[in-house]
């Protein structure tokens, strides 16, 4: 994205100020950018939920957003642990919450 002149400063103020959507080719451009990253998050939920056979519900569930939202932030990939450890963590918290 390229730094704004001054034109591009008022413009940007005038669209801010009237709820406008900037029509700038550098906005036009995120914005295509934008749909096409929202489009392959829906096409990778929808292959998700059928490769693991889960109801369509699944993706309204608060715990799966908040996995999502955690693992968008990672810069360098998500590290998912096999069974063992899995299972490991799953009987700690059970114990942890027990006691």
């Amino acid at each position: 994205m390229q730094k704004p002149n001054s034109q591009q400063g008022k413009y940007w103020q005038w669209a801010k100020t009237n709820a406008f959507i900037p029509k700038l080719p550098s906005n036009i451009k995120a914005e295509k950018e934008k749909t096409a990253q929202a489009q392959q998050t829906v096409n990778a939920a929808i292959e998700w939920l059928i490769a693991t056979d889960q109801p369509i519900q699944a993706l309204e569930h608060p715990k799966f957003k908040e996995m999502i939202d955690m693992a968008s932030c990672a810069t360098q990939g998500v590290k998912i642990p096999g069974c063992k450890i899995t299972h490991a963590e799953i009987m700690q918290m059970f114990k942890n919450h027990l006691t």
